[in-house]
């Protein structure tokens, strides 16, 4: 039952943010994107549910499959399987909001039209709306049902980090490891130490083990507090994680 409430919850909250940022136009977009993702991160089903629907996801693989071209031009065309549905979709407001991927060019390109809004407009009804339809059914719709189908079955929560969070977050570690050689106030040793441990966290990444990289993130991030000038990069690698649900 608390279960249940919990689902129901989560949803409303998410179904929130979600109608607010589909009322909104194209211009202000952006930071009701961010509070989508903020509500994700901080919520435990949400969290839950977005981790599982990536288990087994290639979102690159899904998101090439979504172009589908046309006589007049390409369309994105999300899967019919609402899981699959959830994890694309929740992936593509990640990139937007980490810039990998533009937004504005995605929905001029996608979602054809010269006027932003417009496209904005079709991007929300064709992308947004269905994503809200997929949340619904998943969250809520199945409360009442001892069983769901085969498919859809809820699995254990996923470890398995996004393809991309190597990528994003190998910078942010170099940029770190400079930080470690520039800072006269280590020695050899610790020097030597927070660059195992970096490279230990770009190995996790590439393992793309979500219980290693919070293990080795954990305590770098302690390591390396007192390294000068590092508490921006620190900050950005936090945020990253999190962008990628890892925290």
């Amino acid at each position: 039952m608390e279960q249940g409430l919990a689902r129901y919850k989560a949803f409303m909250e998410i179904n929130d943010a979600l109608t607010a940022l589909k009322e909104s136009k194209f211009i202000i977009s952006q930071p009701k994107m961010n509070t989508v993702l903020k509500i994700i991160t901080d919520n435990d089903v949400l969290f839950g549910l977005v981790n599982e629907c990536n288990e087994n996801f290639d979102y690159d693989k899904e998101y090439k499959r979504a172009v589908t071209s046309f006589k007049d031009g390409e369309r994105f065309i999300l899967p019919s399987g609402r899981k699959k549905v959830i994890a694309l979709v929740t992936g593509l407001l990640f990139e937007f909001n980490m810039k990998t991927l533009d937004f504005h060019k995605f929905i001029l390109t996608y979602f054809t039209n010269a006027n932003s809004n417009i496209a904005f407009s079709n991007f929300c009804d064709k992308i947004i709306s269905p994503y809200i339809s997929a949340l619904k059914e998943v969250l809520v719709d199945g409360l009442d049902n001892d069983m769901l189908d085969d498919e859809e079955n809820y699995t254990p929560v996923s470890n398995t980090a996004n393809d991309a969070l190597a990528e994003n977050i190998y910078p942010l570690l170099n940029k770190l490891n400079y930080l470690f050689v520039g800072d006269n106030g280590l020695d050899d040793k610790e020097r030597q130490e927070l660059t195992d441990m970096v490279n230990g966290l770009i190995l996790a990444a590439e393992m793309r083990d979500m219980r290693i990289i919070r293990a080795v993130w954990y305590g770098l991030r302690v390591r390396a507090k007192g390294v000068k000038n590092s508490a921006k990069v620190l900050e950005e690698i936090q945020k990253t994680l999190k962008m990628y649900l890892v925290l």
